[in-house]
């Protein structure tokens, strides 16, 4: 797994680490992760469509890692419990 410094534009905040950990905010952390494979998954569809258009692709690449970056920190938190 890539650190999340390598590919996140901003550190994740440690409150919301701190928070994310926290049993009864599962549900939360669940819909969180389930909404970053969403937008990566969207973002991967718009890269795939607009492939042509000036420096779309470049950003819209940057958001889908992004987004898989913090899809991978909410796994590692998820598979600690």
């Amino acid at each position: 797994m890539p650190d999340t410094k390598e590919c996140l534009l901003y550190p994740t905040p440690q409150n919301w680490l701190e928070q994310a950990q926290q049993k009864e905010n599962a549900s939360m952390l669940l819909i969180y992760h389930a909404n970053c494979k969403k937008t990566a998954f969207i973002t991967l569809n718009l890269l795939v469509c607009y492939t042509e258009l000036g420096d779309l692709p470049y950003k819209l690449s940057r958001l889908a890692h992004k987004e898989l970056c913090y899809f991978e920190q909410l796994a590692s938190i998820i598979k600690k419990r």
